[in-house]
């Protein structure tokens, strides 16, 4: 899963994705587009609007599954679309994808000490340094940095780090700029 308000989605979303699946070896990637992030101040422009807007974009990687889930659910954080997801879906294994620019957020997500309990991580570093307070709290044996396809635990909790190949720029905050 990669959650996110997509306002808008760009090729750093795809290049993220397509890198996860690979490293992961996952079936598919599923675009949680947020009806609204509680950490941001101003409103996104309508999920219909941005769920358009991602399957446009993902249109050619079939193994992208944009989604207003959480609109549909009436989830507005994290850790309880996760809830939801794993009960609606007990046999599957979810990983949350990520972009390094979330490290110095993290510990202000609900409860997100047992979203750690609850589901991997696999956070892609950005062109800026990875910053943030998540460094400190995961414990550095839970912390594990990939490059490539390799034989990974996904035993919880854990945080993946990809710090190697290509790093993708693009910002949704930049774009809207």
């Amino acid at each position: 899963m990669l959650g996110g308000s997509f306002n808008p989605p760009h090729d750093g979303h795809l290049h993220i994705s397509r890198a996860a699946r690979r490293i992961l070896k996952l079936d598919e990637v599923w675009w949680l587009i947020s009806p609204g992030n509680p950490l941001k101040p101003n409103p996104p422009p309508p999920v219909i609007q941005r769920l358009a807007w991602c399957e446009d974009i993902a249109c050619h990687d079939h193994f992208i599954r944009p989604t207003n889930l959480e609109s549909r659910q009436g989830t507005r954080y994290t850790v309880d679309t996760v809830r939801a997801l794993k009960y609606s879906y007990p046999d599957t294994d979810f990983v949350w994808i990520c972009g390094s620019d979330i490290a110095h957020e993290f510990q202000h997500w609900k409860d997100w000490r047992k979203l750690f309990r609850t589901l991997p991580f696999i956070c892609f570093a950005r062109k800026d340094p990875v910053r943030g307070n998540v460094i400190r709290m995961m414990p550095p044996a839970r912390q594990k940095v990939l490059g490539r396809p390799e034989a990974v635990d996904l035993s919880v909790p854990i945080w993946y780090w990809v710090m190697t190949g290509p790093r993708h720029g693009a910002s949704s905050t930049a774009l809207r700029r």
